[in-house]
């Protein structure tokens, strides 16, 4: 018998393409960015199905392009200095509190995913810092929030996988995690 997640993960990952489509998403540069990260992160939430080391790497990737297409799409919105500064102190402090809480538990855990979890947590927390200059930039600061509800949703990703794995990680990831996707989403009606 297939898990549930088999049908469901794919079904609201597709819910939020649709969504995006029918916000308009193909008819601007920013929204076509847009669409694609997304596209990628709902590779990546097939790939996490399996709960197999290869496919979390793989997803992993997908999930890391996902970011880096979406900051592509932020700097379509163009960069405010003023909010990218405070942006890039708070993160830096972050990502430096965040790598002191995780990476004991992936070198110990799996060593091998050091170098992937560091490069994620680096294209993530500057998708969070472009996303901050482009809200300060275009007004939309729906930009940031979606961007800092996904920076946190991988954050029970990674608990999940390193530090206490259980369902309580999903219960307030994926949450986040889909809104998240929805609300960048919605950014591209604004386009």
């Amino acid at each position: 018998m297939a898990k549930p997640s088999w049908i469901l993960k794919p079904l609201a990952s597709t819910a939020f393409l649709i969504f995006a489509w029918k916000m308009g998403a193909l008819t601007s540069l920013y929204g076509q960015l847009i669409f694609a990260g997304l596209c990628l992160s709902w590779l990546g939430d097939l790939l996490l199905i399996p709960e197999s080391k290869l496919t979390f790497l793989v997803g992993l990737v997908a999930f890391l392009s996902a970011h880096v297409v979406y900051a592509a799409a932020f700097v379509q919105k163009g960069f405010d200095p003023s909010w990218g500064a405070i942006a890039w102190l708070l993160l830096v402090m972050t990502g430096f509190a965040v790598s002191l809480w995780l990476m004991p538990a992936v070198r110990k855990n799996d060593p091998k995913m050091t170098l992937p979890v560091l490069a994620y947590l680096t294209a993530i927390t500057a998708m969070v810092g472009l996303a901050s200059g482009a809200a300060g930039a275009s007004g939309d600061f729906r930009i940031l929030i979606g961007a800092v509800m996904f920076y946190l949703s991988d954050l029970s990703v990674a608990r999940d996988k390193f530090v206490a794995p259980g369902w309580v990680n999903r219960a307030w990831g994926l949450p986040l995690y889909y809104a998240a996707q929805f609300v960048l989403a919605a950014t591209v009606a604004t386009t």
